[in-house]
């Protein structure tokens, strides 16, 4: 026997065995999980499945509401910045909104959006489209009256911007 002890017959310790089933059933799951991957990745047959529910175009429209084209917005200029609404009018007509001219309207603290009944839903995604742009808005009840500039026969939403 040697000083740190005898190295003959005696057996590492195996651990315990709770432990190494632990870890082999770990392992059997990624093992698991990375086969589903590959398998969910691999075409089922040459044919296509028919949708048989309502189409995610469908879907999205009821719960989005009207497609951009569709919502008619003005945007007007109450900010005092030479240009603002032109700028900001063009920013939504590159997202696919329909605009109507910009214009001017008396200077107002802050920037709001204001649509008209039944334009609820796309007010909520106008407001966060145009927060994403860095445009931040607050919500406001359509105005009656309306600022001179706007042209409420043609548009759908108000958007009025602040300083």
């Amino acid at each position: 026997m040697n000083m740190l002890g005898s190295d003959r017959g005696v057996r590492p310790d195996p651990g315990n065995p709770a432990m190494r089933g632990a870890v082999l059933i770990g392992l059997a799951v990624v093992i698991g999980i990375a086969l589903l991957q590959v398998v969910d990745d691999v075409p089922k047959s040459g044919v296509a499945a028919t949708p048989t529910g309502p189409t995610s175009s469908t879907v999205d429209r009821k719960v989005l509401g009207r497609p951009t084209n569709q919502v008619r917005i003005q945007v007007l200029n109450g900010s005092g910045i030479a240009g603002n609404a032109r700028d900001k009018s063009n920013v939504l007509k590159s997202l696919g909104y329909s605009t109507i001219d910009p214009g001017d309207t008396a200077t107002q603290a802050g920037s709001t959006l204001a649509c008209k009944k039944g334009f609820e839903k796309e007010q909520f995604f106008l407001k966060i489209t145009l927060d994403n742009k860095q445009i931040p808005v607050s919500i406001v009840p359509f105005p009656a009256p309306a600022p001179s500039a706007a042209k409420v026969d043609q548009i759908d939403c108000l958007v009025v911007l602040g300083t």
